[in-house]
């Protein structure tokens, strides 16, 4: 795992932490939760994440948040697919330090640039509610090298991603 590789996020509803990081040999995307106690965690076990689409994920093309109900949504890459770099998100429920995951989602037509070094966002923003913020590549079917967002709506296991916006017409890397 280098530095690249993954991404964390706190939850202070939850009182969890979890950690999503690709394994480098494999390029399996994995997590692990870990309980906030004082100033000390404690940390459930590994896990692979599940129902993932066909082929390789790097962990600096993911990024993972929790919401207010303690739902956790995921945005990555699917590399190995037709088109490449195609943006997914998916969700699961929180219980202890376990994630049970649902099957993931393409958010629209959008490919976005891989590779990106912790570029990719998502943030909670309402009750599950979470927004997705990437950038596209230039040879997008829609969108193409603009910064976009999508909001997506969870429960449970289940997310469902609202239409892709454009917040910025170039789609810088810095």
């Amino acid at each position: 795992i280098s530095q690249f590789e993954c991404s964390g996020f706190y939850s202070s509803t939850a009182n969890k932490v979890v950690y999503l990081y690709a394994d480098n040999n494999t390029e399996d995307l994995y997590t692990t939760v870990g309980t906030v106690s004082g100033s000390s965690f404690s940390f459930g076990s590994t896990a692979i994440v599940g129902s993932l689409p066909t082929g390789n994920f790097n962990g600096g093309d993911a990024c993972v948040g929790v919401d207010n109900n303690g739902v956790v949504v995921l945005s990555y890459l699917a590399q190995d697919i037709t088109p490449a770099y195609t943006l997914f998100s998916q969700a699961g429920t929180l219980s202890g330090t376990t994630i049970t995951w649902g099957s993931p989602s393409q958010v629209s037509n959008v490919t976005c640039l891989n590779n990106a070094g912790n570029e990719c966002s998502i943030a909670p923003i309402a009750s599950g509610k979470m927004i997705i913020a990437r950038a596209t590549r230039s040879d997008s079917a829609s969108n193409a090298d603009k910064g976009i967002f999508a909001i997506v709506t969870s429960s449970g296991t289940t997310v469902s991603n609202g239409s892709v916006q454009i917040y910025s017409s170039t789609a810088s890397r810095y």
